[in-house]
């Protein structure tokens, strides 16, 4: 009886061990297929041409008095240390140097460029609607609504492209390249269409604004006149107003690759 039981046992044993070593030779082989599949992301490529690189992209702003101004986002690629330097001249909030280097990481990140041997400089010029160079007044620029025409700017850089001189655009950049809502849509596209702008790009959203009108009452009782001011409220198609009133087309847009379609030559 115990004979039987040890030969039981040692064949047991013996399937037990077989069994394993095909579940390990079956796991190791997936395994390896597993990883033979993968594809490797591409390394980013360093930038070797030691050549300066430029890019500038128009922007549109509202000044503290409500006022649109036109400017230029402007992209510097130099040799240096791989360091993102924005120009703070005129003065930059914090908010927009923020966006600045949001719109370089994700520029590069599109790109797959490394910029380890290079620097990038951010500036700004900025003018209002009669021309005058707003740089020198003491102006801040303020808000990240640059940020998506930033990042289109170093992108055109980083690849050595042109920008269209007849497209503005308005729009934050998220890290994933969603282009986010901004404010004074109206008073920047005003500003776009005074400059000459063909095509304006807005975020998705924005081509059906809302704007407050002025309306002012006036009653008369005896010798006195009581005059009572309200805002109402109205909705524009800013594609019908701009092509109306400036002949300037408007895009919604609600990603940076989109933006490139319209932007980049």
């Amino acid at each position: 009886m115990t004979r039987k039981n040890n030969n039981y046992n040692s064949s047991a044993i013996a399937l037990a061990m077989i069994a394993i070593f095909a579940v390990a030779f079956f796991l190791g082989f997936a395994a390896n297929d597993m990883i033979a599949s993968v594809t490797p992301l591409p390394q980013p490529e360093l930038i070797s041409d030691l050549k300066d690189r430029t890019a500038t992209a128009n922007v549109v702003a509202v000044t503290d008095s409500g006022q649109g101004v036109i400017g230029k986002a402007n992209i510097e690629i130099v040799p240096g240390k791989g360091r993102i330097l924005v120009n703070t001249n005129p003065f930059i909030e914090p908010d927009t140097q923020l966006s600045a280097e949001t719109a370089v990481s994700y520029a590069l990140n599109y790109t797959r460029k490394s910029i380890r041997d290079h620097d990038i400089i951010v500036s700004f010029s900025m003018t209002d609607l009669q021309g005058n160079n707003l740089n020198i007044n003491g102006q801040v620029i303020g808000g990240p609504s640059a940020g998506a025409a930033l990042t289109v700017a170093t992108i055109a850089a980083l690849e050595n492209r042109q920008i269209r001189e007849d497209v503005a655009m308005t729009g934050t950049v998220e890290a994933d390249g969603v282009i986010g809502k901004i404010g004074g849509v109206i008073e920047k596209a005003d500003a776009a269409g005074k400059a000459g702008i063909n095509i304006f790009l807005v975020p998705t959203g924005q081509a059906i604004s809302t704007y407050y009108e002025k309306e002012v009452q006036t009653d008369t009782s005896g010798p006195f006149q009581v005059k009572r001011v309200r805002y109402v409220p109205k909705t524009i198609n800013l594609n019908n107003y701009t092509t109306e009133q400036w002949n300037m087309t408007t895009y919604e847009i609600p990603r940076i690759e989109d933006a490139l379609k319209y932007v980049i030559e």
